[in-house]
Parts: structure tokens; C-alpha cells; sequence
């Protein structure tokens, strides 16, 4: 990501066994960071 970037895509693949939850909240912690240090709104369309 740069200043000039304005879309991104995070993709999140879990090792077989974990739990869905836990990869859910993985993604969520790493969309908050983003935010939180480059702006910007955060949409989740699928899980």
C-alpha cells in the first residue's frame, strides 16, 4: 500500500482444523490495523 493506493483486497486461508471463528477474527484484527494506520472504511462482503 501507498498514499495514491485506494482499494484493498485482504485474503485470509486458515490451516485445516482451525476454526472459522478464529480465522474471522484474524482478518477483522488485520482490516482494524489497516484502518486504523492508513484510513479509510472497512467492508466485508463475504466470509
Amino acid at each position: 500500500m501507498t498514499a495514491a493506493t485506494t482499494d484493498v483486497l485482504v485474503v485470509a486461508y486458515g490451516i485445516p482444523g482451525m476454526p472459522r471463528e478464529e480465522l474471522k477474527e484474524g482478518l477483522t484484527v488485520a482490516a482494524n490495523y489497516i484502518r486504523r494506520f492508513a484510513g479509510g472504511e472497512i467492508v466485508m462482503d463475504e466470509f
